[in-house]
């Protein structure tokens, strides 16, 4: 099983060492959470941070079959709004088919002040622990096909499907994608044939849609904003247009 890994980024950069210290705290008061330290608890006696030490951390569940690795560890790369960087940052590492972990951590994400970032498509993730990225993977395959035939790339989806956001081919700008067209293509076969129906544009690209939808600013039912003009909306149901 192919494994996954993320960037926890603090708002302050010089907090990740307290944001480690606190998630294992955490996570260790959780009944279905296993910790297996590869170290002393937080940081050892001698950890010097200026030395680029790592530790890591085993976590796994009493009713799922998932291990992912939570380290402290340095990180070379470049995140959106900074410039390349060379930083002791928390990671965590977990498998393909992990749907607990990334809920799991992105739950402290307020509370701590962090996101998480995915440094393969360099981009964060909505802070919802609710919405999983399409590299946690565990649609049917049939269901990827019929997005590929559509001429889009899946790139966000609930559990049950409802509702689905996906990257136009050859255009970075992210849709919302009709469920129940994906059914009825996954029952009856697709098509070539041109189908308004089947998506619309909710944002310009992927940045913009994570930042709108942190915002409540993404419809969630397809059918709310199919055919009319999105300006700005929230969840609540409010709409600058009745103004």
């Amino acid at each position: 099983m192919n494994k996954l890994d993320y960037y926890i980024i603090p708002e302050n950069l010089e907090k990740s060492k307290e944001i480690f210290q606190k998630l294992i705290g955490e996570l260790k008061l959780l009944k279905n959470v296993k910790i297996k330290e590869t170290q002393e608890v937080g940081f050892p006696v001698g950890f010097d941070m200026d030395k680029e030490e790592s530790i890591e951390t085993v976590i796994t569940y009493k009713e799922w079959p998932f291990t992912a690795l939570l380290s402290y560890k340095k990180v070379d790369g470049q995140l959106i709004d900074k410039e390349n960087i060379s930083q002791m940052l928390v990671v965590f590492e977990c498998q393909q088919n992990d749907t607990v972990t990334i809920p799991l951590i992105k739950s402290y994400g307020k509370e701590f002040e962090f996101r998480i970032f995915n440094p393969r498509r360099h981009c964060y993730l909505p802070t919802d622990p609710e919405i999983f990225d399409i590299e946690i993977d565990i649609l049917k395959p049939k269901f990827k096909q019929i997005f590929a035939e559509r001429g889009f790339s899946l790139l966000f989806y609930y559990p049950n499907y409802l509702p689905l956001f996906a990257k136009k081919n050859g255009d970075k700008s992210i849709h919302i994608i009709n469920p129940y067209m994906i059914k009825y293509f996954s029952r009856f076969g697709t098509t070539k044939e041109e189908i308004p129906e089947f998506s619309y544009k909710v944002a310009s690209d992927i940045d913009t849609f994570v930042s709108m939808f942190d915002f409540g600013l993404i419809p969630l039912n397809f059918y709310d904003y199919y055919g009319k003009n999105i300006k700005i909306i929230n969840h609540s149901g409010f709409d600058i247009k009745i103004i």
